[in-house]
């Protein structure tokens, strides 16, 4: 029998989590190429079984110009099964191009979220199809795969002193997603991403993490890294 995962390894976790966070950061600050992600997202039922979530999100460049801006709107579905939620969604996109000039994209998701257990690890992996043409469903143009992993773990240090919180509640998390070009037929891109989840409340929460993205696989495109920040509220 494979033992559990003990408690001092979750720890190891949390630890190596906000290491990455640290790096993320210094790297960021001395990388002309990193980006800041800044984001906020809310999620709230609209009856038994279907959530409605709607989000924006800011990338801003190294020296902090606003490159690309997106906003978000979906529905999802949670009562196909306890572990399975289906969704889709649309987004608007601004981004700016080398030239300065400014670009409007439209894209719509389908998505596929499968929620699972391993060694006490709580896992979920979503599959995603995008259409960059939202008028034309019959076929997408990206196939992604995202697989996240949340220890059910929460570093909860007491604090003493002026700091006004008595306790505070750390959640790590990370995740690995690969984009498939149905039109080129590679791996177009793919994501690492980790970081810790602060707990303000059941209902509020913050994303801090570090993102590193290589894009066009085939050519060993250009890199990318990231530091993000992204409050969710649920309703």
């Amino acid at each position: 029998m494979i033992p559990l995962m003990s408690e001092s390894t979750c720890r190891r976790l949390v630890t190596l989590c906000v290491a990455l966070i640290w790096y993320g950061l210094t790297s960021c600050l001395v990388s002309g190429e990193s980006q800041w992600w800044l984001e906020g997202n809310a999620t709230l039922p609209l009856a038994k079984e279907y959530k409605f979530n709607a989000g924006i999100q800011s990338r801003l460049d190294s020296s902090g110009s606003l490159v690309r801006e997106q906003t978000t709107v979906g529905v999802a579905y949670t009562g196909l099964a306890a572990w399975f939620d289906v969704g889709m969604s649309y987004r608007t996109i601004f981004r700016r191009l080398v030239d300065e000039e400014w670009i409007q994209e439209n894209r719509a998701f389908l998505d596929g979220i499968a929620r699972f257990k391993l060694f006490k690890l709580a896992f979920s992996n979503r599959i995603r199809l995008e259409y960059n043409n939202p008028d034309s469903l019959s076929e997408f143009g990206t196939f992604r795969n995202k697989l996240s992993l949340n220890p059910p773990y929460y570093l909860e240090p007491t604090r003493e002193g002026g700091v006004g919180w008595r306790y505070f509640n750390l959640r790590p998390f990370a995740s690995y997603e690969f984009f498939y070009s149905t039109n080129k037929d590679i791996i177009s891109r793919y994501r690492i991403e980790g970081g810790v989840s602060y707990l303000f409340s059941e209902r509020v929460f913050c994303d801090i993490y570090y993102l590193y993205q290589v894009n066009d696989m085939e050519t060993a495109g250009p890199k990318q890294k990231a530091f993000g920040v992204n409050l969710k509220l649920l309703f």
